[in-house]
Parts: C-alpha cells; structure tokens; sequence
C-alpha cells in the first residue's frame, strides 16, 4: 500500500494520483485527521445558548402546531432522564427535547422587557440552520397535482 502514496521522483505524483485523479486514504489519514480541530471549532462556537435547565426555569418551547409564531413561553415543571423535560405551557404540560428548548433571556425574566412585544417567531430556528434541503410545499397525502 505504501508504494501507491510514494510520489514518484519525476512526475511528484504517487501512482494513486495518476490513476484515480486523486488521492487514496490511508493509514496516515486515520492517524492524523486533517481539519478536524477546525471544524469542532466551528461547530461548538455556534452561538446555540446555554443547554443546562432545571426544575423551574423559565424557557421557550418549540411549538410544532403553529407555524406562524413557534416559540411558546413555559416553566419547567419535571425531567426525563437527560434530556427529556416536561414544561407547563398554559394549562398544559409538555414533554420536549432539550433542542426544542431556549432559555429565556434575564431581561425577560427581570421584567425589563416586556414578554408580549417580543415576537417569539423571530428566535432562530436551528432546524433551519442544520438542515438546508427545502420540505415540498403541499405534504398532505392523496393530493392530485
């Protein structure tokens, strides 16, 4: 294997290269991992908030029955193994994943700003940020086009 990664001392392609039009892993690529660093970087500096809730805290829950507005304020009123919460929205409770959940800011907490004027659709929706293939706009089953 190794002599098909040796460039050949004329041409300063390995026999891989000439053949395949590119190069071939190997052992070496598993052993050092190029851009790896880079990417965790990248991944974890996403700006996705804090993920540690408890009992009690205030947060915005995904709501999948409306599309206008997504985001419902609750309190967290129970937990399901790690990442499994129950949330009091209104008079219901709620069982979401924790990626379904965004804490709410202090100063909607403290009362500095009012909760009702904030418009709970404009929070990012990290489904849109990971996922970029586009849902058909009619997924209604039996529909004739």
């Amino acid at each position: 294997m190794v002599y098909r990664i040796t460039p050949h001392p004329s041409t300063q392609l390995t026999p891989s290269e000439m053949f395949l039009k590119g190069r071939i892993r190997t052992m070496f690529d598993l052993m050092f991992p190029r851009g790896i660093e880079a990417r965790q970087i990248k991944e974890t500096s996403r700006k996705c908030g804090d993920r540690h809730f408890k009992i009690g805290d205030k947060v915005r829950v995904r709501d999948y029955m409306q599309e206008r507005n997504p985001w419902r304020e609750g309190i967290i009123v129970g937990q399901r193994g790690q990442v499994m919460w129950f949330i009091r929205v209104k008079e219901m409770t709620w069982k979401r994943h924790t990626y379904q959940l965004r804490r709410v800011s202090a100063e909607l907490e403290n009362g500095e700003a009012a909760a009702q004027d904030v418009e709970l659709a404009s929070l990012p929706d990290e489904e849109t940020a990971i996922c970029s293939e586009q849902r058909p706009a009619s997924s209604i089953r039996g529909q004739r086009e």
